[in-house]
Order: structure tokens, then C-alpha cells, then sequence
């Protein structure tokens, strides 16, 4: 039986240790960022779906979103120009908060967003502890019943 429900056990720790060293990538990329503020100098679109017929050709139903291209200035007073890494369907504002990295200012956190999505860091998270409450819960269930 406890063969049948590895698969939940390893599952469960490979998502929790994902998300886990999302948080902690971000939570120590924060220790050391210099925050600022960045305008929007243009923007890039990104296909966020597509659609392809039997033919393999693109059909009709893809939508496009768009990446900001940020400029910002850093303390020591240079300019860069970085892509966020989070899509809008329309660009929300044309000032973001903006995060960076003082060894490495193209290194950022725009809007609130480092390297995922911090609904793919919680739910990988919380989705890893789940699948190994869920495995413990059978084999204790099973091991009493």
C-alpha cells in the first residue's frame, strides 16, 4: 500500500521545496534591493495563447498581452532599461515600484513581481504540504482501519 501512495509523498516534497526556494530566493533578493521608482518607455507584446488548426497553421483566438520595458535609475546614478516579467493585458500605469539588485541592476522586482508569480510560489507551496498531509492521512487511516 505505502508503495501506491509514494508517488503523493514525492510529489508533495518536490512542490513544497519549489515553492519554498521561490520565497526564499525573493525573501533574500529583498535583504539587499535598493527600491525605486521606474517609468515605462515602451512596451513589448507577448502571445500569451495560441490556437493552431489541424493543419498546424495559427488559427483564430490567441491574445496578445504586453511586458512594460521599465527605465529606471540606480543610486549610483546610471540608467537601465529592463522588460518586466509580468504581462498586462493593458499597461496599468506608466510609473511601477521597482526593485533591483546593487550588484546587478538588471536583476529586478517590478510591480510586486520577482521571478514567478506569487500565485505559482504559494500554490506550489501549500499544493506540496497538502500531497504530504494527504499521503501521512492515508497511511494512518489505512494503518488503523
Amino acid at each position: 500500500m505505502i508503495i501506491l501512495l509514494l508517488p503523493f509523498l514525492l510529489a508533495g516534497i518536490t512542490l513544497f521545496y519549489m515553492g519554498y526556494s521561490e520565497l526564499e530566493e525573493e525573501k533574500d533578493f529583498l535583504l539587499t534591493a535598493i527600491k525605486t521608482e521606474g517609468e515605462v518607455v515602451g512596451v513589448l507584446d507577448v502571445i500569451v495563447e495560441r490556437e493552431y488548426d489541424e493543419d498546424g497553421d495559427i488559427a483564430i483566438g490567441g491574445y496578445l498581452n504586453v511586458a512594460p520595458i521599465v527605465q529606471f535609475e540606480t543610486r549610483d546614478g546610471y540608467l537601465y532599461k529592463v522588460r518586466s516579467k509580468k504581462t498586462y493585458d493593458k499597461l496599468p500605469a506608466t510609473h511601477f515600484e521597482v526593485w533591483y539588485n546593487p550588484k546587478d541592476p538588471t536583476d529586478v522586482m517590478i510591480d510586486n513581481y520577482y521571478l514567478i508569480s506569487n500565485y505559482q510560489k504559494y500554490s506550489q507551496f501549500y499544493g506540496g504540504i497538502g500531497l504530504i498531509m494527504l499521503f501521512f492521512g492515508i497511511l494512518i487511516y489505512t494503518s488503523i482501519a
